[in-house]
Parts: structure tokens; C-alpha cells; sequence
């Protein structure tokens, strides 16, 4: 079912240098820890600061989540339209929209996928995982060499599981296969991406590079974003594919700061994470 995976090297390529540096010099400026791989679609030209930094997943542990998901759908395990019951109780805070929604009836699986991926939707993601299960999101890790990312529990419930894991190789990584469709078959695959360019939260990724949510979304834009944010106090992730027509590059970003809990779109990891994206861009893409 998977095809040719490529493994993340851990050298930066020639002509990276001056790139390393910047990230430096913003990883100076964050005052906390930034973490970065970066490489055109194919895997090559690849950049990586701080790879396999592993810290907590926030909501970019939605992705593999998906993948298992769609893999499950792939193998006959499970259907797109498999029909999961949001029972009364089943509500947990952050981000999302169903702990504001009536409980008591079904929801196809598709929609809570979209759920989870566009609006990060917290109480979703746990409908979803009892389906999928957390053996399987970690059977997916383990087989793709995911070592930094793993899923311990349902998300935002009390008393709390054990925060999910991940690292920026690993971000990269199964963002870069799956864009490449080695790690699913190609109708799950064009599934996946779907979700992904749907994904809502993109203001930091795109703030420096004309990009233009609604635009995108209404008509022919020339740059595109699929995504999976993920956000805690003082925690700011990214699992990104850039594209600007056919052509783009993979990024997995984690940073941390301790001098900033809030949740606000100038907290100092968006500037950051916004200016490296426009250093890749013109990297990757040119200005």
C-alpha cells in the first residue's frame, strides 16, 4: 500500500548556511527554542535546525491521527461515512466548535476528519480517535521511523493524558510522504490533502508570503497552504506544505517560550514562525 518513503537526512545541503544563520539569529530573537526541517517536495534541499527536539504535539498529533484514519479507510477497516455518536458528556474545551453544538446524534466520520483538521476541533479529534485508536496512531509512528510522535490520550479531558509528542523531523516527514502519496493509496491521499488546504488557522504561515485565505478559498490563487497548527501556552507548531502553482516545500516547525502564555496572533512564535516561512519561501520558491 505505501510506496518509496524518503528518509530525512540530517545534514543541512550545501548553500544553507546563510539560512541556518537567520534561523539562529530568530531563535535568538524568540528568547525560547526553535526547532525546523524544511526541504522542497521531493525531499531534497533539505534543512533542518534542531530536528529531532522532541516536544509537545499540541493538535499538529491530528495529522498522524488522519493518516491512521485514511489508512484504516484504505484497508476496509473503516468508511468515510462510518457514523460516530456525540453523546451527551463527550464535550471537552479549547479550540473547536462541538462543545457548543447539541450532543445526542451522529456525525460521519469525513466530517469530524474536517472538524479536526479546519477548526482544530478538540472534541472531534477524541470521536475520531476512539474509532482509530491510540494503538494505531502509534503503529503508524513506529512504521514510518516517527520517533518523536506519539499519541497517549484523548485530548483536553480531565483528569488530563499524558501530552502528546512529536519533533520538526517528524512533522516534516509525514507531511512530506504524504504530500508524495507514499503513505497512503492515491484516492486517501487526494482525501488527506483536501482536509489539509481546508485547515483555517494560516495567518502566520501566509502573513509575509501574499497569502490570501479568502481569496484562496473563493477563487484561483497562485500560492495554496496545507496545514496543521497546533498551539499551548507558550507552544506554537506547524506542519506545512507551501505551494505556489505545482511547485512548493515541506515545513515542520515546534517552538517554545516561556515569556509569552497568551494566545494572540503577535505572540512572538507567530512572528517568528511567519518570517522563517518567508525565508523558505524565497528559498524554495524565490521572492
Amino acid at each position: 500500500m505505501t510506496g518509496r518513503r524518503r528518509k530525512a537526512d540530517t545534514t543541512a545541503a550545501q548553500g544553507h548556511a546563510g539560512l541556518i544563520d537567520a534561523i539562529r539569529t530568530e531563535e535568538a530573537a524568540l528568547g525560547g527554542t526553535l526547532s525546523l526541517v524544511a526541504s522542497d517536495l521531493t525531499g531534497d534541499r533539505l534543512l533542518s535546525y534542531r530536528p529531532d527536539l522532541v516536544t509537545r504535539a499540541a493538535s499538529t498529533i491530528k495529522v498522524p491521527l488522519l493518516i491512521a484514519w485514511l489508512e484504516g479507510v484504505a484497508d476496509g477497516h473503516f468508511s468515510l461515512d462510518d457514523e460516530l455518536r456525540f453523546e451527551p458528556g463527550a464535550a471537552v474545551p479549547g479550540s473547536g466548535v462541538m462543545k457548543i453544538l447539541t450532543p445526542g446524534r451522529p456525525y460521519l466520520a469525513i466530517d469530524l476528519a474536517h472538524l479536526m483538521i479546519c477548526v482544530s476541533d478538540n472534541t472531534a479529534t477524541n470521536l475520531l480517535m476512539s474509532l482509530v485508536t491510540i494503538e494505531r496512531v502509534n503503529a503508524l509512528a513506529e512504521r514510518n521511523g516517527w520517533a518523536g510522535t506519539r499519541l497517549f490520550g484523548p485530548l483536553q479531558v480531565d483528569p488530563p493524558s499524558t501530552p502528546a509528542t512529536t519533533s520538526a523531523r517528524d512533522l516534516h516527514a509525514m507531511m512530506r510522504d504524504l504530500w508524495a502519496g507514499d503513505l497512503l493509496p492515491p484516492a486517501q491521499t487526494d482525501v488527506a490533502r483536501g482536509i489539509l488546504l481546508r485547515q483555517q488557522f494560516t495567518d502566520h504561515l501566509g502573513r509575509y508570503i501574499a497569502y490570501d485565505a479568502y481569496q484562496h478559498e473563493v477563487a484561483a490563487h497562485p500560492v495554496s497552504i496545507a496545514s496543521k497548527s497546533g498551539s499551548l501556552p507558550g507552544l506554537r507548531n506547524e506542519a506545512a506544505v507551501v505551494l505556489r502553482g505545482e511547485d512548493g516545500f515541506v515545513l515542520g516547525v515546534t517552538t517554545m517560550v516561556t515569556s509569552d502564555l497568551r494566545f494572540h496572533l503577535d505572540h512572538p512564535s507567530h512572528t517568528v514562525i511567519a518570517r522563517v516561512t518567508k525565508a523558505l519561501f524565497d528559498h524554495y520558491l524565490g521572492p
